[in-house]
């Protein structure tokens, strides 16, 4: 039984291939679960689950985008005593590598943006780009996006706002005939309120 927030680094029992940990968690409080062995130098390849009392599952995680470490986040439905399950699914040779770091966190609300690294607006048209926008520790609320260091004769058109509880915004740059052909650095922001606090994420 663990005190979470906390991180433990650990090797599987001998001829085992999981190990299961236990956390007290609020209703409706939201966590943050990682289970990492290639990041330390590690040889294992991990995944996780986190299980309810009753053995339901409610989260699980695998292969992140170019790492075979895992990493999940959910919401505690209620208060109570939650599981989890780190498995290996590598073949172990007994190595000194063989060996994992869990991380138990409570997420605050926040939030990031991803927007293309490139992109073209033709001279007197217009191109759509799509912005994305990922929540962590429960956050809902609308994003306003705005971009820095445009070209002169380049703005934006529409709506810039991620709406309250939607992840992506298709936006619109356009140009007129007269806008200065250039390549340009831009720079996006987000802009949003956490906790009455307005908080600017670029």
């Amino acid at each position: 039984l663990l005190p979470g927030p906390i991180g433990v680094t650990a090797a599987f029992p001998s001829q085992h291939s999981e190990a299961r940990y236990y956390f007290h968690a609020a209703e409706k409080e939201t966590w943050s679960i990682r289970a990492a062995s290639q990041e330390m130098g590690g040889s294992l390849d991990v995944s996780l689950r986190v299980l309810d009392a009753e053995g339901k599952l409610l989260a699980e995680a695998d292969d992140q985008p170019g790492t075979v470490d895992a990493q999940t986040e959910f919401v505690a439905p209620a208060s109570g005593r939650y599981t989890i399950a780190v498995r290996s699914a590598s073949v172990r040779i007994g190595s000194a590598s063989e060996v994992y770091r869990l991380e138990i966190n409570r997420s605050a609300p926040d939030y990031q943006l991803t927007v293309p690294q490139q992109m073209s607006v033709p001279l007197n048209g217009k191109t759509d780009l799509q912005i994305g926008l990922q929540r962590t520790g429960g956050f809902t609320g609308p994003v306003t996006v705005s971009v820095e260091g445009l070209p002169a004769g380049t703005t934006t058109a529409g709506d810039w706002t991620i709406p309250e509880g939607k992840n992506e915004l298709v936006a619109t740059l356009q140009s007129d005939a007269r806008a200065d052909v250039v390549a340009r650095v831009v720079r996006f922001q987000g802009r949003g309120t956490i906790a009455g606090t307005e908080v600017n994420r670029p």
